[in-house]
């Protein structure tokens, strides 16, 4: 079957006549609202996605679903999202908390948190077990957050790997336990190893995500992680960004229903 040839994927300004002004200004808006939101999320960090249980890392999955980092910190971390989640509209959540850096449950809703559910977070009802909207869990969902860097053997490059984010999905925070509770028998900090870090399938929650320490960094790597230690906890503490759309909907045609508002994540 003969392939036709593919289109330029080059973006073409549109003419004035084709875009209504209103509809351009509310574009005008969102972009302005997305410059604003970009410059919270701090430069030079990446998020890395679990989705699925494929660690993808730059927009490009890791081979094999495994790589070697160096974790240089994490935190405890709530997070309650109101309305159903739909992941061709993500947002931050509406209340959120962080414990200390490196150790430390939540106790009280940060101070940027968009609305704020409860005084304190042990006090919260949605913090209780059966709250969720679908099945046992908490509706206010328990994480950890971990600043990484990829492992390299060379001090050099390993200065240049940026400090990337990931999140531990609530069903993976017991093996992240184990790996610390090993380190720690050994009087080590997850940033004096290697670790490898990988993906494993889940009949009931997907996957799961494990941490297996490696060879302890020698002297001149050590040094390196040194230097990126109070940036990644700087960028661990950083608040969510809020990127909502501020600009007004469309108004409805004539006799058409309202869909009525909605948050996600």
């Amino acid at each position: 079957m003969a392939t036709r040839a593919s289109k330029s994927t080059a973006v073409v300004p549109a003419k004035k006549s084709q875009v209504p002004a209103t509809l351009m200004a509310r574009f005008k808006a969102l972009a302005e609202k997305q410059s604003k939101g970009a410059a919270t999320l701090g430069g030079g960090s990446s998020f890395v996605s679990l989705k699925g249980g494929n660690i993808v890392i730059n927009s490009g999955v890791v081979p094999g679903n495994k790589f070697n980092a160096v974790i240089l910190g994490f935190v405890h971390e709530r997070a309650y999202y109101e309305g159903e989640y739909d992941a061709s509209s993500p947002q931050g959540p509406d209340c959120y908390a962080y414990g200390e850096l490196n150790g430390g449950a939540p106790k009280v809703a940060h101070e940027k948190a968009k609305e704020k559910q409860c005084d304190t977070c042990a006090g919260c009802e949605y913090s209780k077990f059966g709250s969720a909207q679908r099945g046992r869990g908490q509706a206010c969902r328990e994480g950890v957050k971990v600043a990484f860097i990829t492992a390299d053997t060379d001090p050099a490059s390993l200065a240049e790997q940026p400090i990337y984010m990931m999140s531990v999905p609530p069903t993976s925070i017991k093996f992240m336990k184990g790996y610390l509770d090993e380190l720690g028998a050994e009087g080590l900090a997850t940033s004096m190893v290697e670790t490898e870090v990988f993906t494993k399938p889940d009949p009931k929650s997907i996957f799961t995500l494990h941490f297996e320490a490696g060879e302890p960094l020698d002297e001149a790597r050590l040094s390196v992680v040194a230097e990126k230690l109070d940036e990644a906890e700087s960028k661990l503490l950083e608040p969510y960004p809020d990127l909502e759309e501020q600009a007004p909907p469309p108004r409805a045609a004539k006799g058409a229903k309202s869909a009525g508002k909605a948050k996600y994540r």
